[in-house]
C-alpha cells in the first residue's frame, strides 16, 4: 500500500491560494511540488504519515480515523506569511490552536506504532507546503513577501491518501466529515 498521510485537506478558497502561488513560483523557477488543474497533488495540511503495519488493515486505519475525527468540530487555521524553510519547502506556518494540537495529538497517539509505523518528523511544525524549489530562493522570497492576501483555512473533513513525492498527497483513499 505504501506510505499513507492522514491530512486536512485545503478547503477550495485556500487551494486557490496554494495554485496561484505555486503558478507565480513555477513563473520564477521549478517546482517539485505542483498544483493544477491536471496534478494528482493535493494541497493540504499533514496530520500523521507512515506506513500500514503488515498486522493492520486499512479498514481499520479508516475505522479509526473516523472514530477520532467525531470528536472534532471543523477548524478554522490562520496561515502565516509564506517562506521558504531549511530544507526549500515554501510553506505557511498553521497558526496552532488547541483544537488541532488535541487532534494532532489523539491521532499520533492512537495511530502511531499501532496503524501506521512510527517515523521521526523532520518539521513538527503544522504547515501548508506550496512549492518546493532548488534555485532562484532570492526571487522567490521577495514574491513571497508581497503577498498580502492569506485566506484562513477551513477544515471540515480529514482524508487519507497515498504519500507522493516531496511529501505530497496522490489520491483520496478515505474522507471522513468533522460533525458540525
Amino acid at each position: 500500500m505504501g506510505r499513507l498521510k492522514i491530512h486536512l485537506p485545503a478547503d477550495e478558497q485556500t487551494a486557490q491560494f496554494c495554485r496561484k502561488v505555486n503558478a507565480q513560483i513555477q513563473g520564477i523557477t521549478d517546482s517539485a511540488i505542483v498544483f493544477n488543474d491536471t496534478s494528482s497533488m493535493i494541497p493540504h495540511i499533514t496530520l500523521v504519515l507512515g506506513e500500514l503495519v503488515p498486522s493492520q488493515t486499512f479498514e481499520g486505519l479508516a475505522k479509526v480515523t473516523q472514530a477520532l475525527a467525531q470528536q472534532v468540530k471543523p477548524l478554522t487555521l490562520k496561515l502565516s506569511q509564506p517562506y521558504i524553510d531549511q530544507r526549500n519547502y515554501v510553506v505557511c506556518a498553521i497558526q496552532e490552536n488547541p483544537a488541532l494540537t488535541v487532534l494532532r495529538s489523539s491521532l499520533r497517539e492512537n495511530i502511531m506504532g499501532v496503524y501506521l509505523t512510527t517515523r521521526v518528523h523532520r518539521n513538527d511544525i503544522a504547515h501548508l507546503t506550496l512549492a518546493h524549489i532548488d534555485a532562484q530562493q532570492k526571487q522567490v522570497n521577495a514574491y513571497l513577501k508581497m503577498i498580502q492576501e492569506i485566506p484562513q483555512v477551513e477544515c471540515t473533513h480529514i482524508e487519507i491518501s497515498h504519500n507522493g513525492p516531496k511529501g505530497t498527497c496522490i489520491d483520496r483513499l478515505f474522507t471522513t466529515h468533522f460533525p458540525s
